[in-house]
């Protein structure tokens, strides 16, 4: 048991070869998450990713394992959503947060009980650590993704998988038919990984 390091906007060493390049994405962090054995789920939505109907998946990030993988950002790069959408926030459950983030912002949705966070010193949850996010050792994180999409119409979808275990979801268009359901990707270290990402107008 011990301490893992992940360092975001490296373009070299362990965990940016997992990812490909520099982790500059939440995708990019889900992928490496889910290679070191993380269980990850997300949720489909049917929405106009507008500021009056935002998208919004929920989902469970969960380290499986008996490391605890700590993330570090000294440059401050800020993580972004891929694929492209107009703008895009991550949030932790956490019911001690009262203040609303997005309603101040003139975006309909509640964020009371969740904890923004840009994986950056000024949103870090411990300001006595150096890490700005810890994935604590056998336990699981909610998360909420909420987006605004640059077209009503397009679909977008953003996943990342292994063989039959693809973690898939899904921001449909208002006008679309979903089925509102929740994907678990589940991966072991060394297997082929399968990303793919679309923005798709109707």
């Amino acid at each position: 048991m011990g301490n893992k390091r992940i360092y975001l906007g490296r373009e070299t060493g362990k965990y940016a070869g997992m990812a490909g390049g520099a982790i500059v994405t939440i995708l990019a962090l889900f992928l490496v998450l889910a290679i070191l054995n993380f269980e990850i789920t997300g949720s489909n939505d049917s929405c106009l990713g507008t500021s009056e109907d935002p998208c919004v998946s929920y989902g469970k990030i969960c380290n499986l394992g008996p490391d605890n993988y700590d993330i570090y950002n000294p440059e401050s790069v800020e993580i972004d959503f891929s694929p492209e959408v107009e703008q895009s926030w991550i949030f932790f459950k956490d019911g001690r947060v009262k203040k609303e983030f997005l309603i101040p912002k003139g975006i309909d949705h509640s964020t009371a009980g969740w904890r923004f966070e840009n994986f950056t010193n000024a949103t870090k949850p411990r300001k006595d650590r150096v890490y700005v996010h810890r994935f604590a050792r056998y336990s699981c994180q909610d998360y909420m993704l909420v987006g605004l999409k640059r077209n009503p119409e397009e679909i977008i979808k953003w996943g990342l998988g292994v063989e039959e275990e693809y973690l898939d979801p899904f921001w449909y268009g208002i006008n679309d038919t979903a089925n509102i359901s929740v994907s678990t990707l589940y991966m072991e270290l060394g297997t082929q990984v399968n990303i793919s990402t679309n923005l798709t107008g109707l």
